[in-house]
């Protein structure tokens, strides 16, 4: 998946760009208001809106309010709540890492990377609440055992924080034991 959504970086020829999947329906009036962000602030480069399932529940928590994404609030980012300013990716030469997400060896994580990877190259990115696609509730990301995701969010984590990922997988573990469990 990561290839392909390189690709798309590539090919892009609009000023935004939205990632879908056959299971998606993008919301028209938020990917509308993630553009008036866009055209309202020529700094940012990533948006990271919601998405909702079937029902119209939030698929999970999101921050209420915008906010400035970081390395320890994008973790939960996904692919399809995604939209970029192609220029601003372009300029900063990030790219998704192919070793991460789906098809993958490392299954999980490379929206997160895409973002930290983002951020270290000093772009601007933002968190919105606002809905931007519809989703299945059941995830292909939800697929795998415990002891699959945690060597591949281990992976993830040394990827994002390379000095400090053993103090990061510590305070994962601990927040996250109960669902870590076979």
């Amino acid at each position: 998946m990561a290839r392909s959504r390189n690709c798309a970086l590539t090919e892009a020829r609009g000023r935004c760009l939205i990632f879908a999947d056959d299971d998606i329906v993008l919301d028209q009036k938020g990917l509308d208001a993630g553009l008036a962000a866009f055209a309202a602030d020529p700094d940012l480069v990533l948006l990271l809106g919601r998405s909702v399932d079937p029902d119209g529940n939030l698929r999970k928590s999101y921050d209420r309010q915008a906010r400035a994404l970081t390395r320890f609030n994008a973790a939960k980012a996904a692919t399809f709540e995604m939209m970029i300013r192609t220029g601003g990716v372009a300029e900063a030469r990030v790219r998704f890492d192919e070793g991460f997400g789906a098809g993958a060896p490392n299954h999980l994580g490379d929206e997160y990377i895409f973002i930290a990877d983002l951020l270290r190259a000093g772009c601007r990115c933002v968190s919105i609440p606002v809905v931007f696609a519809t989703h299945p509730a059941e995830s292909s990301g939800l697929r795998w055992s415990a002891r699959e995701n945690l060597r591949a969010r281990v992976a993830v984590f040394r990827r994002v924080f390379p000095r400090l990922w053993p103090l990061v997988v510590v305070a994962f573990l601990a927040k996250n034991l109960t669902r870590l469990r076979p």
